[in-house]
């Protein structure tokens, strides 16, 4: 299969993103003034009646499809990354947000995840041309140029790859990985991270980066699974099924 073939299939879980949460939440309300992606300014309205989980919910929904439709090709190019490093016989380093923390929905044993994940990353054990597919890395730095570590990047509200950096401090300001990145996958999170408010509340609540990273997560392994298959890869999954009835 050509290059030009394979870039025209969808991917499998970027094909279920929207689909699912538009069955669930069709019938809300939804705000023409609002852009995809974007975060609202304080003090604009939702509209009479709409609870605080349903503006939640849709927000999430209006900037996953936002993903879907500007970064699908980027999503899809770490797939064939993280298939190139595997066949190659690399090793792939993950230290992703999974829901604000890296641990959430990466650790030993999580059933479904591919052994060729390995969540954190060693720059002692890190080899020439390993791949780091990384949101929340604060450094080293020198080792990714110095062992061509081929990087895979993302912002996260608390580094200084974010929108409104500015509010961060100086020291969490300079965690920025994007200068490093081969690919990069663009959410257009904010330091705040949050868009529903309260009223009396200061700040917003109901942060999107868990959310986006989770999904981006899964949907660049399914893909590269499939790749890799596609070639007669076949490898283990780490964890198991319980035994059938």
């Amino acid at each position: 299969m050509n290059r030009r073939d394979t870039l025209r299939m969808l991917p499998l879980s970027i094909a279920g993103l929207t689909g699912m949460t538009r069955d669930s939440l069709s019938q809300m309300r939804r705000e023409p003034d609002m852009k995809p992606g974007m975060n609202r300014p304080r003090g604009m309205g939702h509209g009479p009646g709409l609870g605080f989980y349903p503006q939640y919910a849709r927000k999430v929904r209006e900037r996953l499809d936002w993903i879907r439709k500007t970064q699908s090709e980027n999503l899809l190019e770490v797939s064939y990354a993280i298939a190139r490093t595997v066949k190659g016989g690399g090793r792939c380093w993950s230290v992703w947000d999974t829901g604000h923390t890296t641990a959430n929905d990466q650790f030993p044993g999580r059933n479904g995840e591919p052994e060729f994940m390995a969540n954190g990353f060693d720059p002692d054990k890190a080899a020439k041309s390993d791949l780091l597919l990384a949101n929340r890395y604060i450094g080293p730095y020198d080792v990714l140029t110095a062992k061509d570590i081929f990087v895979i990047g993302g912002p996260a509200p608390w580094g200084g790859d974010a929108q409104m950096k500015d509010l961060l401090t100086d020291e969490v300001r300079k965690s920025s990985l994007r200068p490093y990145a081969k690919i990069w996958i663009e959410t257009n999170i904010t330091s705040i991270d949050a868009d529903v408010y309260m009223p009396g509340e200061p700040a917003p609540i109901g942060p999107f980066s868990g959310i986006f990273g989770i999904v981006e997560y899964w949907m660049i392994l399914a893909d590269a699974c499939r790749i890799l298959s596609r070639e007669g890869w076949t490898g283990k999954v780490k964890g198991d099924d319980p035994p059938p009835r």
